[in-house]
């Protein structure tokens, strides 16, 4: 400690011992105008005011620790023997112990908290870490045995023995270059993540509480100063925060410093500056004085230098630093929190992307930054399509130029206008189908789309009426619109821009193919772009606009699959066809898209039969098993649809296996570990109630949908499509140690869906989506008791379906949404507390399923939600007549009578008609269950009452 701060002391301890009225006087003479002195003092002498002798207190508290340490060596702790004290740290004193009976031989490590340290607050946090480390089992986090009081009453700890060395001690003596260090502060990141996602923070993150043993493998030490996130399970944890802190200068950060509460942004600043260290050998934030002043300088104003910049001799490390690992370790190390990353993950996501040489999130989405991460990782395709763009613009420019000097000479125009054509149409086939399946490509399919579309609209210009170039200018279009938005291959997420561009195709080739009926490439672009847009008109809810495109394109497909240059193509646009029909929506029933869907499978699994080699018939073969599983599950056949699902499933892991790096085929399988969980266990569907077989499935789905998202952020079907997956796994039925987990999926699939939504408000599939995840995080939230948020999330739910509902009042999804919100929305009402409201909405649900009954066509699906709708208007009936006064508990009885008896009534009737399964059968059992609740209290009240 410098000079300064021994005349402070001095100062502090000499007022102190003066009445108030001649500190001032004496602080005059011996301060002599140095003001920043005085405040010091001052501030000292205001804090100790304010709690008599308490830094008097401190200062006896710290010298009974330094002093009168009690060593424990050689006694006997619980079953451990202590060896010897092998550290020791601001709580505690670390011994080495061993097992001291016969049960096994085991070394391990023991904090006991030292004499002068066992105040009661003190102690308050040493059982706190004991309760956060009993939490907390991860391979890269040392790990809780035992605990215990000594004979003096002090606790101690028992925790895994670490053999390592500190993480930097590590790197240095071993050698590791950039690459390993970052790899090995991975699992830090792991470590770190996996505490955060339990409501854990550390607090204290620094080399010297990382260990890392022989094998490589680091060990986290000491969460002794972390504090549970939310404060509903530590109340104190506000006031501890501001009062102890406990920190380590050179990692703290700023808001640790000031006293202010602390969460995971901490840790993340703090694990920043572990990997400034591990980079550059230096601290990121040396500190030269711990006077309160120099701290609040150094930590809370000085502007962390990029590691790259204190690189002086190496100019091979200076710039493999400079760019992208500059750009991350000072987004971890912001001064304010909400501009750091926003959790550990995406801070390891980061990391682990520039590890692969793909882009990174905390830099500014450049074109020029992205080509050019997507150059170093595809050169070979990367140079092929720069090649033919350089080639693109060289022959517009000579084919222009040449075209105004010699229209006279028409033969060699039409020539050269061949060859422009042709290397268009190799551009968006050979070099576009080249990279269309790589990850990570979207950003460069968009630039060698446009790019071609361009050439071909300034070529047509000078070109004319020419039917070639009309040809070309539709193909363009048609794989423009594939690139906007179609929902089967990675694309930009603008539905809309894909509807115009596939009508723009369409409007091309129409003219041609019928003209020229023995055209077979423009019958075949003309087929494939008619079902594209069917396909998206049916995702945008114009399901009658589909199904007329479809119907229209059928006799068109048949006269196709005839001419002789059609070849197989024939037979898949036709098979293709029978599944865009069978997948439609709306009002079609399951039993009228059967036919098509059985069609569909059976022209497929023909070709795939003839053709083994070729990955995407047994694609399609795939695809009519998941669509003939999906209709039987739609008819209630959940055992029936498992079969065709299962089959899918193999066919698809058999071409990721073949085809490891084909983002489709991946997508594909992911979707297929969907279905299966689907009939395992979707609370939302007649599933076959496996919940643990279904959330085994829906994992597969989102480690696939999370790998193709990493790779390529812009593509926003791997966005909706990992959302997606992470509803699915978010709404499995969970005991209630699973609930946290489950309402953060929960949250997640929200957060993403909310951002897709409001890039294309016009998808309706998308919507639902989000509609149904707020119903669930309604759901999680209710089962917690945090019924404000849960009725606020079951409203935006109930009122998106609404709206859908206003748009299509046939739409039986939203229909199902609006119902199931509503009944979810009455009960957090209820238990809430508001009764009165409670029995307004499931009044107003019931009403609405009546509706519903009345007006649909499906009417086994009608009397299910009529069913469910009167078990829970009886259910708040129940509570209203257990909180109504003596006079009107009859009435409300009996109202609750009514209602689940008609529940029963319509139950039953529907088991008549056939065996009923999941939900149905489990609402069943409840409203029978709650009748005869009610009917005794019925029979107790008219006992009363005579």
């Amino acid at each position: 400690m410098n000079d300064n701060w021994e005349r402070i002391q001095n100062l502090f301890l000499e007022a102190i011992d003066l009445p108030a009225a001649e500190r001032a006087s004496v602080l005059d003479k011996a301060c002599a105008g140095d003001e920043k002195m005085r405040r010091e003092i001052e501030s000292l002498l205001e804090h100790d005011s304010a709690d008599e002798h308490r830094i008097t207190d401190a200062l006896e508290v710290t010298a009974l620790s330094l002093f009168e340490s009690e060593d424990v060596s050689g006694t006997r702790l619980g079953a451990w023997r202590v060896i010897k004290e092998i550290g020791r740290g601001g709580m505690g004193t670390v011994y080495l112990a061993c097992r001291d009976d016969d049960q096994f031989q085991k070394h391990v490590a023991i904090k006991v908290v030292k004499r002068g340290m066992d105040t009661a607050e003190l102690l308050s946090r040493f059982r706190h870490e004991r309760q956060i480390l009993a939490q907390l089992d991860h391979p890269f986090i040392a790990r809780l045995i035992d605990s215990g009081n000594t004979q003096q009453g002090r606790p101690f700890l028992v925790m895994e023995y670490v053999q390592g060395r500190p993480i930097d001690v590590f790197c240095r003596q071993d050698g590791l270059d950039i690459q390993a260090r970052c790899r090995l502060f991975l699992k830090v990141c792991q470590a770190v993540s996996y505490a955060h996602r339990n409501l854990v923070i550390h607090r204290d993150l620094k080399p010297g509480n990382i260990l890392v043993a022989a094998d490589g493998s680091p060990k986290l030490l000491d969460f002794g100063v972390a504090k549970l996130l939310d404060p509903e399970i530590d109340p104190s944890a506000a006031a501890t925060v501001v009062a102890g802190r406990l920190l380590t200068p050179e990692y703290a950060s700023p808001e640790q410093l000031r006293g202010e509460l602390v969460g995971a942004a901490s840790d993340i600043y703090a694990l920043g500056a572990v990997l400034y260290e591990l980079l550059t050998g230096v601290k990121a934030q040396p500190i030269t004085s711990d006077t309160p002043s120099e701290l609040e300088k150094v930590i809370c104003h000085t502007d962390v230098p990029a590691p790259s910049t204190r690189i002086e001799s190496n100019d091979r490390l200076r710039k493999r630093l400079e760019g992208d690992l500059d750009t991350i370790v000072l987004k971890a190390m912001r001064k304010e929190p909400d501009e750091r990353y926003s959790s550990v993950d995406l801070f390891y996501k980061d990391i682990n992307r520039h590890l692969k040489g793909r882009t990174i999130t905390a830099r500014p989405p450049s074109l020029t930054y992205r080509l050019g991460k997507f150059a170093r990782r595809h050169r070979f395709s990367m140079a092929a399509a720069v090649l033919v763009v350089i080639s693109m613009v060289v022959g517009t420019w000579i084919s222009i130029a040449e075209a105004r000097r010699a229209r006279m000479e028409q033969r060699r125009a039409e020539a050269r206008l061949s060859q422009m054509v042709e290397l268009a149409n190799r551009a968006l086939f050979d070099v576009h189908g080249s990279i269309e399946r790589l990850p990570g490509a979207t950003e460069a399919r968009r630039q060698l789309v446009k790019t071609t579309l361009d050439y071909l609209e300034n070529l047509s210009k000078d070109a004319g009426n020419d039917q070639r170039l009309s040809k070309a200018l539709g193909a363009a279009y048609y794989r423009l619109g594939d690139l906007q938005g179609y929902s089967y291959t990675p694309n930009l997420g603008d539905t809309a821009g894909a509807i115009r561009s596939y009508r723009s195709s369409a409007a091309l080739l129409d003219p041609i193919r019928r003209a020229h009926p023995q055209d077979a490439e423009a019958q075949r672009l003309w087929l494939q772009t008619q079902k594209h847009l069917a396909e998206l008109l049916n995702a945008n809810g114009d399901a009658a606009g589909a199904s007329s495109l479809l119907h229209d394109a059928l006799p068109v497909a048949a006269a196709f699959a005839k001419l002789p240059d059609a070849d197989v193509d024939g037979e898949r646009i036709q098979g293709e066809i029978y599944g865009a029909l069978a997948n439609s929506v709306g009002k079609i029933s399951p039993a009228e898209q059967l036919p098509d869907a059985r069609r569909y499978l059976e022209i497929f699994s023909g070709l795939a039969a003839r053709f083994p080699d070729k990955g995407d018939f047994v694609l399609d073969q795939a695809d009519a098993y998941a669509l003939l599983g999906n209709l039987l599950l739609r008819q209630g056949d959940s055992r029936g649809a498992l079969d065709p699902y299962l089959q899918c499933v193999t066919l698809r892991e058999k071409l990721v296996k073949d085809h490891p790096n084909d983002v489709v085929y991946k997508r594909n399988l992911m979707i297929g570990y969907g279905h299966v969980g689907d009939v395992l266990g979707n609370p939302v569907m007649l599933s076959l109630g496996d919940s643990a077989g279904a959330r085994e499935y829906y994992r597969k789905a989102v480690a696939i949908g999370q790998e193709i998202y990493d790779a390529d952020p812009n593509d926003l079907t791997a966005k909706f499509d990992l959302a997606a997956s992470l509803q699915r796994l978010g709404i499995i039925d969970v005991p209630v140690s699973g609930l946290s987990e489950s309402l953060a999926t929960l949250q997640r699939s929200a957060s993403m869906l909310e951002s897709i939504v409001a890039s294309d408000p016009k998808n309706v599939r998308r919507a639902k989506m989000l509609s149904l995840s707020l119903e669930y995080v309604g759901h999680r939230l209710q089962s917690i008791g945090r019924y404000r948020e849960a009725i606020a999330n079951y409203q935006r739910s109930l009122a998106m379906a609404n709206a859908e509902l206003a748009e299509d009042p046939a739409d039986r999804s939203a229909m199902s949404q609006a119902i199931a919100s509503g009944r979810g929305l009455a009960v957090a009402l209820a238990l809430s507390g508001d009764l009165a409201a409670a029995l307004r909405q499931a009044q107003a649900t019931l009403a609405t399923a009546e509706a519903n009954l009345k007006n649909g066509t499906d009417k086994r699906s009608g009397l299910r939600h009529v069913a469910a709708s009167s078990m829970e208007l009886g259910s708040i009936y129940e509570i209203l007549a257990k909180h109504s006064p003596p006079p009107r508990q009859k009435q409300e009885w009996q109202a609750a009578h009514d209602a689940l008896g008609r529940s029963v009534s319509l139950l039953e009737s529907m088991a008549a008609d056939g065996k009923l399964v999941g939900f149905d059968a489990d609402n069943l059992q409840n409203s029978r269950k709650l009748l005869a609740e009610v009917e005794a209290q019925l029979s107790v009240t008219d006992q009363k009452g005579h």
